[in-house]
Order: C-alpha cells, then sequence, then structure tokens
C-alpha cells in the first residue's frame, strides 16, 4: 500500500508516469523491489488514485464482484 501511495503521489506531481516506469523495469530486472513494483504496475490491474481511500475501496469493490473504472487525467 505505501508502494502503491508513493507511485500515486509521483504522478500527482507529475515527477513519473505509471506507464513509463512500467517500461523501465527490464532495465532493472532481479533488483531488489522489482518484482513487487511490477506486479503493482500490471497495466491490466493498476490504476491511479488520487485519494488513500479510493485505493482501500477498490480491493473492497473486487471482492463483492463491481468493476471499477477511473476516468484518465487529461
Amino acid at each position: 500500500m505505501q508502494l502503491e501511495r508513493a507511485v500515486n503521489e509521483a504522478d500527482k506531481l507529475d515527477r513519473v508516469r505509471a506507464d513509463a516506469l512500467y517500461g523501465s523495469l527490464d532495465d532493472y530486472r532481479g533488483q531488489p523491489g522489482v518484482a513487487l513494483l511490477r506486479k503493482l504496475l500490471d497495466p491490466l490491474t493498476f490504476r491511479l488514485s488520487d485519494s488513500e481511500l479510493e485505493q482501500l475501496m477498490r480491493p473492497l469493490a473486487r471482492t463483492v464482484g463491481l468493476r471499477y473504472r477511473r476516468q484518465r487525467r487529461g
């Protein structure tokens, strides 16, 4: 959860784009934390969040079968 918050904050501050970060992970294969970051940023499951509550709600929604779709920032 802390890693997800860090990625979301970096995106919000325009420090890094999640898709660009995910794309660069092959260059760091085998380094500590890369597998965890790769799992977090999986394009099929990762969604940027503006709030911690949104981050906490997503797994609950999946558990009860709700789909979450967020508008992309423009």
